[in-house]
């Protein structure tokens, strides 16, 4: 594993090419806000690198969350400040917008790190709590094995010692089955991110040739998953209407392990 795995995220790379256009304007700048207004700006913009740096290297979700949290208060803080520099002619209307969707490429990843982050500690809520019913499975399962021994009757507790290893071992199918499920979902809004976010009709970028990978994807402990892309227009596609929402296109992913399949829908 990279330890500095910062170093390879777009996002990183995006923010420090945008640092580096903004000194260039600073050193434009007339002499006497070249500090006040130049060193501002340029404070907020390092900020948004650093902060991604510094998350990165945090050892729980919590605390890299919140490292993102503060590099888009950063990105918004830097928008300001070139407001302000396009308000007093210091930078031109198309320089200011192309500062603009510098700036919002970045807002964007890093609302994707929170959205995964969010995803991740769900995974985990849900397998913790299975992990907490199948303990209270094995303690029930012990006392009636005493019992049922206790009672001679060999024979029924061996075979429901059978029903309740062919129990567990679903359980632990069903959860590779769900993280499989997970591994699709993600790699679908990756390709979103990476390669459709500027595009207005993202349904038809995801539904280019080879852009969502088809058929089966192997996972490393075994597992599988398939990745489909669909129109907001199918029925089986959550309403568009729903809290507002403006739907592009829905994805569904399906995991699948030994004989247990789960899948997962979500509206874009």
């Amino acid at each position: 594993m990279n330890k500095f795995r910062f170093l390879e995220w777009e996002v990183y790379k995006d923010s420090k090419a945008l640092l580096s256009r903004i000194l260039e304007i600073v050193k434009q700048l007339p002499k006497e806000y070249r500090y006040e207004l130049g060193s501002q700006v340029v404070r907020s913009a390092l900020s948004i690198v650093l902060n991604i740096a510094e998350g990165s290297g945090k050892s729980s979700d919590k605390e890299l969350n919140r490292f993102i949290e503060i590099s888009l208060g950063s990105v918004n803080e830097t928008l300001a400040a070139l407001d302000v520099f396009r308000d007093n002619k210091f930078i031109p209307e198309e320089k200011f917008h192309e500062f603009y969707k510098r700036l919002e490429s970045i807002s964007n990843q890093l609302g994707g790190f929170k959205r995964q982050i969010r995803r991740r500690s769900s995974v985990v809520q849900v397998v913790s709590r299975i992990g907490r019913q199948s303990e209270r499975g094995v303690s029930l399962y012990i006392v009636f094995m005493i019992m049922t021994l206790l009672a001679g009757i060999g024979f029924g507790m061996s075979a429901l010692l059978l029903t309740q290893l062919d129990t567990l071992r679903g359980i632990g199918y069903s959860v590779l089955a769900f993280y499989a499920t997970e591994a699709g979902v993600e790699r679908v809004l990756y390709i979103d991110q990476k390669s459709c976010a500027g595009d207005p009709d993202r349904f038809a970028c995801l539904q280019t040739p080879g852009m969502v990978p088809s058929g089966s994807q192997p996972l490393g402990n075994g597992a599988s998953y398939t990745m489909a892309v669909e129109s907001p227009a199918l029925e089986a596609c959550p309403d568009t209407t729903y809290a507002g929402a403006n739907v592009t296109y829905c994805a569904k992913s399906v995991g699948v392990y030994q004989s247990a399949s789960r899948a997962v829908r979500i509206a874009r």
